[in-house]
């Protein structure tokens, strides 16, 4: 298994978007799959937040969308934040 902790800082709030959201989700995208909702990163009033996700991906693309729902079944934001892990 893979252990991702992330996290992010000076983050704006998602309702403060434009357009707003409200929440930010995070996503994994296996290599020629569908992506896969991992969890709701939550941010703090600092602006800061994290999250930690356990996977049995080794190759996959990680992505964080603001969304209107946590429990999104696709993304439909713009991506704010974005990386692919290798191992």
């Amino acid at each position: 298994n893979t252990k991702l902790e992330m996290s992010v800082y000076h983050l704006a709030q998602p309702g403060a978007l434009t357009p707003s959201a409200a929440t930010y989700v995070v996503w994994l995208q296996p290599e020629n799959g569908a992506p896969q909702n991992k969890g709701e990163l939550k941010i703090g009033k600092d602006r800061n937040g994290g999250l930690t996700i356990v996977t049995p991906l080794k190759r996959f693309a990680i992505y964080v969308t603001p969304e209107q729902s946590a429990q999104a079944t696709e993304p439909t934001g713009e991506h704010v934040l974005s990386s692919n892990i290798s191992e």
